[in-house]
């Protein structure tokens, strides 16, 4: 709540930031007053791209948007979409096992396709970077050779970190 010039108004705001993950986050802001608005934003990222949706009212004409947000990268598997890649990326390959989850540096990054990869978008570029599956330790009648790899790549480039199940 504030004064100024004999008025006064209120301002009421609630947040959640969106992980790095896939996941939402969102933001609701609500002023009283002379400049009496209401605005939301929502914002939910997926393992192929982002939406992000925004809309205004208050003084003035109200406002909405919608922005989606992705990459398309090809590999010899194929076509992917992912979320927008600002450094390396890697396509986890995992031979005959699709929706295996795959995390990076310890977050859930999604899971396989029907392809059974995923590419992992945002690597650090010239760092190692971890990568791993899911252990599968409920799955008896199969060995895991390695979950966990260590991935370095170029700056806008990417690799394929394939993992061996027999």
């Amino acid at each position: 709540t504030s004064t100024a010039a004999g008025a006064s108004s209120t301002t009421v705001e609630l947040s959640k930031s969106a992980p790095n993950a896939p996941g939402f986050g969102y933001h609701v802001q609500g002023s009283t007053g002379a400049d009496r608005s209401v605005a939301a934003q929502i914002a939910f990222q997926s393992q192929y791209g982002d939406v992000d949706v925004l809309s205004n009212a208050g003084v003035g004409a109200p406002l909405t948007t919608l922005t989606v947000t992705g990459s398309l990268v090809g590999f010899r598997q194929g076509l992917f979409f992912t979320r927008p890649i600002s450094g390396a990326y890697t396509l986890v390959d995992v031979p005959r096992f699709a929706r295996l989850p795959v995390f990076f540096d310890e977050q859930y990054a999604g899971s396989t396709d029907g392809r059974d990869a995923m590419v992992v978008p945002n690597l650090s570029p010239y760092y190692d970077n971890q990568v791993r599956i899911d252990d599968l330790h409920d799955r008896l009648d199969l060995i895991v050779d390695k979950s966990v790899e260590r991935v370095r790549t170029k700056s806008l480039s990417g690799v394929v970190t394939t993992f061996d199940i027999k």
